[in-house]
């Protein structure tokens, strides 16, 4: 009954709301940034190196941490899922969704800089949240979004963690999920205890090996089939605009499924516009809000249109999209038809344990940061809150895969409607700031630097 409802609130979310926010946003930041992640490609790499000032986490490390949250149950089985109910063509709008998503995230990651609060230690937090309190004065719309990321990031990402490394894990060795979902959720907490800079130095030594491992074997696979894949990018492309039912599964596909799948899955992925993200990139100290906003961009292009698309490829490649499996199991079944049947889950429980596991400790962070804003800094409100997002990770472990996602895909699709109406009222604000960015560069300042007094002192903010 209560997944019933769920599914109801979720249909209307994701097939009258959420997409049409995020696409539309998407396309106006795109054109108002003038295709940023076009002109600033390289700069999204190399602004990796730039260096931090006072005492908040390095842009790269926080870059790591970000992608740790990015990176997660939804490359592996978020894809799978996607193209197990909408067919190929749900990978084509899982790429429209990243690239028009890069945009959204580089105006969120500004923003999270330029409205950030400093903590009693030094370091910042700030995100959605603070940009709707402190950025357009509205304390009630920052609270409704407050308490849809501390159960939705905070609690239902987590559950979809545990769920998805419990099944990987399930496949090569059964073990009661209890078991599994309690382990993880106390090392995950204790992670997160240790403040932000422990969760920056855990991300910057797991996640830039997690994903160049995965995208290694992808891209062995696909160089060793190339000559299938002009049929199978054709195929994609003409599921994701055929109007008409495509055969695969058990059932046909149509355009519909796949944009309605594509889109959700796409942005459980990156997080573009759910303002999670930007609670992450907000903890950097860069000399300039602009040089961690391409650092945002870079984590949208990484998580999806390397990482998803290695396994969406991959699972295409492979045809085993037209059977009957689907989540972690499709994927295993996928990288198993190239590395073998015994090697492939057990290969696929260890990359889907290390970006699952980075992606909850990335939540257990970002339902946290929603807490504080609720609640302050009260250490016994923050330790209930804990308690409660460990046993519901390791509650997530004993439900379906398809009963965690429509959760996620609720509270996701709930998150996205004020963050990005915020983003939308303050977008002057960030493209000012960007623009900024421009001008010092093309006046020949390699590394520009940002008026934080004047501004916080203009929009009458505590100075940081």
């Amino acid at each position: 009954m209560i997944f019933d409802f769920i599914g109801t609130i979720d249909d209307y979310v994701w097939s009258y709301i959420a997409p049409f926010l995020i696409l539309g946003f998407g396309l106006f930041a795109t054109i108002a940034f003038k295709f940023p992640w076009i002109r600033y490609f390289k700069k999204m790499f190399t602004n990796m190196f730039s260096k931090a000032q006072g005492d908040g986490a390095s842009p790269f490390g926080t870059l790591c941490a970000a992608l740790g949250g990015q990176i997660g149950t939804g490359n592996v089985v978020g894809v799978a899922t996607a193209i197990a109910s909408g067919g190929p063509g749900a990978l084509f709008w899982m790429w429209a969704t990243a690239l028009v998503g890069m945009s959204t995230s580089l105006c969120e990651t500004i923003l999270s800089q330029l409205f950030k609060q400093k903590n009693a230690d030094g370091t910042y937090r700030g995100g959605g949240i603070y940009n709707i309190h402190y950025g357009l004065h509205i304390k009630w719309l920052a609270v409704i979004l407050a308490i849809t990321f501390a159960l939705g990031s905070g609690m239902a990402d987590c559950m979809t963690c545990v769920n998805g490394i419990y099944q990987s894990i399930n496949t090569v060795m059964p073990v009661n999920p209890w078991i599994i979902g309690g382990i993880l959720a106390v090392v995950a907490g204790a992670i997160v205890c240790g403040g932000f800079k422990r969760i920056a130095r855990f991300s910057e030594s797991v996640v830039p090996f997690m994903a160049l491992s995965y995208l290694l074997v992808s891209l062995f696979i696909l160089i060793t089939n190339f000559k299938l894949l002009p049929a199978m990018f054709g195929m994609i492309f003409s599921s994701a605009f055929n109007f008409r039912s495509v055969g695969g599964g058990v059932l046909g596909f149509t355009v519909a499924q796949a944009f309605r799948y594509g889109m959700a899955r796409g942005i459980f992925s990156n997080e573009a516009g759910m303002g999670t993200t930007s609670c992450i990139h907000a903890s950097s100290s860069p000399v300039h809000p602009a040089v961690q906003g391409t650092l945002g961009m870079c984590g949208v292009f990484v998580d999806t249109i390397l990482v998803c698309s290695a396994t969406g490829l991959v699972i295409l490649l492979s045809g085993a999209w037209q059977g009957s499996e689907g989540g972690a199991g499709l994927t295993q079944a996928a990288f198993g038809t190239y590395v073998g049947a015994a090697a492939a889950p057990i290969y696929i429980a260890v990359a889907l344990f290390f970006f699952a596991f980075t992606s909850l400790v990335a939540s257990f962070y970002t339902g946290r940061v929603a807490v504080q804003y609720l609640f302050g800094d009260r250490k016994n409100v923050l330790l209930i809150y804990l308690c409660i997002q460990m046993f519901m990770s390791a509650l997530g472990a004993t439900l379906s895969a398809d009963n965690v996602f429509l959760i996620v895909d609720m509270t996701n699709g709930l998150m996205i409607i004020p963050n990005v109406i915020a983003m939308f009222l303050l977008f002057p604000k960030a493209k000012a700031c960007f623009m900024d960015y421009e001008t010092q560069l093309r006046n020949g300042i390699k590394a520009p630097v940002f008026d934080w007094k004047t501004f916080r002192k203009e929009n009458n903010l505590e100075e940081i």
